[in-house]
């Protein structure tokens, strides 16, 4: 038994298949309490480690209420945004 990601319910195997066609067949696992649905592609990308982001973005300071919003001065030259 696997727990739902969610609301920790119980999930229970379902097929769904293209109606149309009636030739697709993908199984999947629905929470019977929230309705969340997982399919074997999702658990696995879940069990992989994050990828490492560090060093791609800047860090935002973070937004304390109250405190005082400051602009960085425009460097001389560069357009001004509309």
């Amino acid at each position: 038994m696997i727990p739902c990601y969610r609301c920790g319910g119980l999930l229970v195997a379902t097929d769904y298949s293209d109606q149309a066609q009636n030739t697709l067949v993908i199984w999947l696992w629905r929470c019977v309490n929230c309705g969340s649905v997982t399919d074997a592609q999702l658990l696995a990308n879940r069990a992989q480690p994050p990828i490492s982001t560090e060093g791609t973005k800047k860090q935002r300071k973070p937004f304390i209420p109250g405190q005082a919003i400051t602009k960085k001065p425009r460097k001389p030259g560069s357009k001004q945004r509309t």
